[in-house]
């Protein structure tokens, strides 16, 4: 066994409360591992802690896993009858059996040696007040991210000396066009006051998300991992999949289900700027309201808008363009993806599943399941050649999709049976 790719520990995202009475359990593993067991129980079911009595404690197979590039993250969720938790696991390959212990792998033999002193894992007590706890309705909601100055000035008449007259275009750092609050509120009518605490960290962010400081942080690996994919024609929808999976679990659940997802923002280059391809623009927007957590839509990507690194990204909102045909029917693409995402509970589903039906390499294809067993898929042709996907399922948004066949640069994503 390939000992050095097995991992975990009793805290942050390897094992922690996903509330007050569940225990979420991971544990990554290389690939040769093939089952995944944990025995696990109550400390004191067979007595007090260094007694004589022998613990066994319950065997339950781990079925769930992740792929990442080198390893395999197992998850499971345990119900501790008295909120605290001690466990081993068992590790099976194609020839060997192993039991991982906190203090390193042992073989059946010395598993059953008698008067081994075994170093268990142990998870004493979980503590209400340590649970992360993120607020339910960010999961159903899309957000709207704004560069104040640049989206709307509300008081033109009150301009200061050096502001400049609102145009489209390029805009440099130094440049001061007057959006102020009058402006937002006359665009943005409602305002929500629930509390959202959200960090903008561009790495990893766990030491920041174990309950006690955000909510949630902006989700730039996620957005890195979609990037690379288009821009790398090397990466095949198996990249893909081990990109998404690191996202998903650098962190706990409750922080995956608000995870502040995007594609662009007011610190980078637009997401139209990228590609130039308004099929590959759509790809990209089809990936963010289908994954876990909450989309975000940065001002202008409506209607595709466009512009370089900062501070070109924060170009003067274009009002006076957005009736046009072009960008009207670009913004009503757009709520057929955020109308996608709110009635299809599946889109906001924290489960997803990577599928292989397709020869297609850079075929991108997953499955979202919602609680009820509802089940999306999701599929964008990435590659060259058209991709026969067949027209059962109920079509929920589509581009470049016809007869049966999903073309280049195609997106589709359908209801499927459950």
């Amino acid at each position: 066994m390939e000992f050095t790719g097995v991992y975990h520990k009793t805290s942050e995202q390897m094992s922690y409360a996903g509330n007050q009475r569940e225990l979420i359990v991971n544990i990554k593993t290389g690939y040769d591992v093939r089952r995944v067991f944990i025995h696990y129980g109550d400390p004191f079911e067979a007595g007090i802690l260094g007694g004589k009595e022998k613990w066994t404690g319950k065997r339950e197979e781990i079925r769930s896993y992740r792929r990442l590039k080198y390893q395999l993250w197992w998850t499971i969720t345990l119900v501790p009858a008295y909120k605290r938790c001690k466990y081993y696991f068992e590790l099976q390959t194609d020839t060997e059996t192993w039991y991982y212990f906190e203090d390193g792998f042992l073989t059946k033999e010395q598993l059953g040696m008698e008067g081994r002193m075994l170093q268990y894992f142990i998870v004493p007590w979980m503590n209400p007040a340590d649970v992360s706890q993120t607020p339910g309705w960010v999961s159903e909601t899309v957000w709207y991210q704004i560069f104040p100055d640049r989206f709307c000035n509300g008081t033109p008449e009150r301009n200061a000396e050096g502001i400049l007259p609102w145009r489209t275009g390029p805009v440099d750092k130094r440049d001061r066009f007057g959006g102020n609050l009058e402006g937002i509120r006359q665009r943005l009518k409602q305002m929500k006051p629930d509390i959202y605490l959200l960090g903008e960290i561009w790495h990893d962010a766990s030491q920041w998300l174990l309950g006690d400081e955000y909510d949630s942080v902006m989700n730039y690996p996620l957005m890195s991992g979609i990037l690379d994919f288009f821009i790398d024609q090397e990466r095949n929808k198996q990249d893909f999949e081990f990109a998404i999976n690191r996202c998903y679990t650098m962190y706990m659940q409750q922080c995956n289900e608000v995870l502040f997802n995007l594609l662009d923002s007011h610190d980078t280059e637009r997401l139209m700027n990228r590609f130039h391809n308004l099929d590959v623009f759509f790809q990209q927007l089809a990936i963010l309201f289908t994954m876990p957590g909450s989309p975000c839509i940065y001002y202008g990507t409506e209607i595709a808008m466009e512009g370089g690194h900062d501070p070109d990204c924060r170009r003067c909102m274009p009002w006076e363009e957005l009736e046009t045909g072009e960008n009207r029917e670009r913004i009503r693409q757009m709520q057929k993806l955020i109308a996608m995402r709110r009635q299809e509970s599946s889109c906001r589903s924290l489960s997803y599943e990577f599928t292989s039906r397709y020869a297609e390499p850079r075929c991108i294809e997953y499955i979202k399941t919602d609680g009820n067993g509802k089940k999306v898929e999701v599929l964008l042709n990435c590659g060259e050649t058209a991709v026969r996907t067949g027209e059962e399922g109920d079509v929920l948004f589509s581009r470049n999709y016809q007869d049966g066949y999903l073309h280049k640069n195609g997106t589709l994503i359908r209801k499927t049976a459950e």
